[in-house]
């Protein structure tokens, strides 16, 4: 045998190993890719489910981490200056429950402090409910109202809405507060339970429900 023809058997003998590790691996590589893109968007639906923000008009139920959640009502306020204590009694466990479907007691004045100028205050009335057989805690660390270019406030402090309980078939109606800029435009309320969140739109300051 020459060297040439040597030459070309090795170089057949390695087109057929190649070959054969093409056929072999392939297929493999082939299958890694489509499960890999199936994890993928399996992975991007699961977080926009996770992630997702449910709209509730007032009035409207909304079902967020295991309570029913509705406002009542909202409306922009002048603070009182008579100086009534803005706070309202608490029952059993630091909050306002009571069975489901019954009243929705609001005192005349529940506003905490004045607003600083060029601010305007929220209040929102609202009523959480525990339709399911499991306790559920709640509390106004819940809550936020975000604006449209993304600027957010938290609850003014109210010793009327407490951490509390929410038992089953008891129901919590209290009132928020939030001191936002006169500026602002686009509200809306947030709550977050959960991994779950539900907004109700608000509008500007000054705007009413409709």
């Amino acid at each position: 045998m020459t060297a040439t023809s040597a030459q070309q058997n090795r170089h057949a003998a390695a087109q057929q190993v190649q070959s054969a590790w093409r056929r072999s691996i392939l297929p493999t590589l082939t299958l890694m890719v489509a499960l890999g893109t199936v994890v993928l968007g399996a992975a991007l639906v699961a977080q926009m489910w996770l992630s997702r923000i449910l709209t509730a008009a007032p009035g409207q139920d909304a079902q967020v981490g295991g309570l029913t959640f509705r406002v009542e009502n909202f409306e922009w306020v002048a603070h009182d200056h008579s100086g009534d204590d803005p706070t309202q009694s608490q029952t059993s466990s630091g909050d306002n429950a009571h069975p489901a479907g019954q009243g929705f007691p609001m005192p005349a004045s529940m506003m905490p402090g004045a607003p600083e100028a060029g601010n305007q205050r929220l209040q929102v009335q609202f009523t959480l409910q525990n339709l399911t057989k499991r306790p559920y805690s709640y509390g106004p660390q819940e809550f936020r109202l975000v604006a449209a270019n993304g600027d957010s406030w938290a609850p003014q402090p109210n010793e009327a809405f407490r951490p509390g309980k929410l038992g089953p078939g008891q129901a919590l109606d209290a009132a928020l507060f939030f001191d936002v800029a006169e500026t602002s435009a686009n509200l809306a309320l947030v709550l977050e339970r959960n991994g779950e969140r539900v907004q109700v739109f608000i509008g500007d300051p000054g705007s009413h429900p409709h």
